[in-house]
């Protein structure tokens, strides 16, 4: 239930409290980089996006490029957009018979500035009229206004001040709550503050036992009062059923504190930002039920400092599991 899920105040993100653990709904609508592959049923998507908010997962993050093929941008956003609007919470009317008319709040997050010129091809534009034209998309597909918005990935052929100054105008335009920035480096983040400063929100990067770089932009948005969601946080399809086995370390403190590894893992990365004013929310992505209830009570685990440094110390996996392959934009639209 939303209510006894643990959350944090984040006002640069929302004017309400977020859960420490989100949904990453990217595999609602594909596979990795695969094209056309088999997906979720549109329906089941839909019961499964109820699923978590029920659970309390109620921080939702997509983006205007996941879709099933090259041609099929905005397909996440829309199932995200419908199942916002649709979702009823399960409440006790006995309790509280007017409860159930009012849903929880959800707090959406999606991305822009991220082209899709052909099959396998990915490009970055950062431009100022390419950016409020994603948003506007991304505000029709989810059928409301995100609450943050951030900049997919890096502009390879743009000078990344003039990027950070551009998604600025997302938020000038009314077409954010607020913004962010997904996939940068230390240096980037740096840059990002210089130019956006309190305006910037949240930053979304790979982190997991699998891939563990740039600790200092975690440091600097819990210092900071921002959001660092990590993204694939169990490392990604092929590493999560095994974590424990490719991991030893997150196994071996499951034993302690009698959780899974892959609990184990969220609770390390919710650990990390426990010190506010910001947080560290891993986003875990979901395509069954089994796997959400498996996961809440991840955010209930308690790991002690010495827990926390020994998985933090423990080594890491093979490197990032996306890195980025931009093509140049001129080479298409999407």
């Amino acid at each position: 239930m939303v209510d006894t899920l643990p959350c944090r105040t984040l006002p640069k993100v929302a004017p309400h409290a977020v859960p420490v653990i989100g949904v990453g709904a990217m595999p609602l609508s594909m596979r990795g980089r695969a094209e056309d592959v088999a997906i979720i049923d549109h329906d089941d998507a839909i019961a499964l996006l109820h699923t978590c908010f029920d659970a309390g997962l109620t921080l939702i993050d997509t983006a205007r490029a996941y879709g099933p093929r090259f041609d099929a941008l905005g397909h996440n956003e829309r199932l995200v957009g419908e199942a916002v609007r649709t979702w009823r919470p399960v409440r006790d009317p006995v309790a509280d018979p007017r409860a159930s008319a009012v849903p929880s709040p959800l707090t959406i997050v999606t991305k822009i500035g991220r082209l899709r010129p052909g099959p396998g091809q990915w490009a970055g534009d950062a431009s100022r009229e390419t950016l409020l034209r994603h948003a506007e998309q991304s505000a029709t597909y989810l059928g409301r206004i995100p609450d943050v918005v951030c900049l997919h990935r890096m502009d390879r052929q743009r000078p990344a001040a003039e990027a950070f100054s551009n998604m600025l105008a997302v938020t000038d335009a009314g077409l954010a709550g607020a913004i962010g920035l997904s996939n940068v480096t230390t240096a980037e983040f740096d840059l990002a503050w210089s130019v956006m400063g309190e305006r910037l929100a949240l930053i979304e990067n790979e982190r997991s036992p699998r891939y563990r770089g740039d600790g200092a932009v975690v440091t600097a948005c819990v210092e900071r009062g921002l959001a660092y969601l990590a993204w694939s946080p169990l490392g990604g399809i092929g590493d999560a059923a095994r974590l424990g086995e490719l991991y030893p370390e997150f196994a071996a403190v499951g034993v302690e504190v009698g959780a899974t590894a892959q609990q184990v893992a969220l609770a390390w990365l919710i650990a990390e930002g426990a010190a506010g004013p910001g947080a560290v929310i891993p986003i875990p992505g979901f395509t069954r039920a089994t796997t959400v209830a498996a996961t809440v009570p991840a955010a209930t685990v308690v790991l002690t400092a010495q827990q926390v440094a020994r998985l933090s110390a423990s080594p890491a996996g093979e490197g990032s599991l996306f890195p980025d392959l931009s093509v140049p934009a001129a080479a298409g639209g999407g």
